[in-house]
C-alpha cells in the first residue's frame, strides 16, 4: 500500500527503508543431489547475468561458467569448481542429474517468472 505524503523527513525515511530492503537482499539457493552428491547453486547477480548475455560465449560455456561461480559446497562459501573444470563439466553425461542442474539454473535465473511478478507487484499511482 502506497503512503502518500508531502514531510521530506517522512520521504527520506521511506526511502531509507526502501534502500534497505532492497540492498540487504540475500540471493536465493537451491539444495540439488547430483551425481550422487549435494551441492548448493547460488542466485547470480544482475551483473553476472548482463554481463554472461554479452560476454560473447557459447551457451556450453555460459552453463559451465554458471557451475564454476554458482556452485558450492552446501552452507559454505567453499566454490565446488574452478576454471579449470571447464573441461571435465562440458564431459559431463547428459541425463537427470543435468535435467536437475539445468532446472534449477532456470529457477534462480527465471526472468520471465521474475517479469510477470513485477508486472503482479506494480500498481498505477493516481493523482490526488
Amino acid at each position: 500500500m502506497t503512503q502518500n505524503t508531502s514531510d521530506p523527513a517522512v520521504q527520506q525515511e521511506m526511502r531509507d527503508a526502501i534502500r534497505t530492503s532492497i540492498f540487504t537482499a540475500k540471493p536465493k539457493s537451491k539444495l540439488l543431489t547430483v551425481f550422487g552428491t549435494e551441492i548448493e547453486l547460488r542466485q547470480p547477480s544482475l551483473a553476472a547475468i548482463l554481463t554472461s548475455q554479452s560476454d560473447g560465449s557459447t551457451p556450453a560455456e555460459k552453463a559451465a561458467q554458471m557451475l564454476i561461480s554458482y556452485a558450492y559446497v552446501p552452507g559454505t562459501d567453499v566454490k565446488v569448481f574452478d576454471d579449470v573444470d571447464v573441461p571435465g563439466i562440458l564431459g559431463l553425461p547428459w541425463g537427470t542429474d543435468m535435467t536437475v542442474i539445468q532446472q534449477a539454473i532456470s529457477e534462480l535465473t527465471d526472468l520471465e517468472s521474475a517479469t510477470k511478478s513485477a508486472e503482479g507487484n506494480s500498481q498505477d499511482l493516481k493523482a490526488e
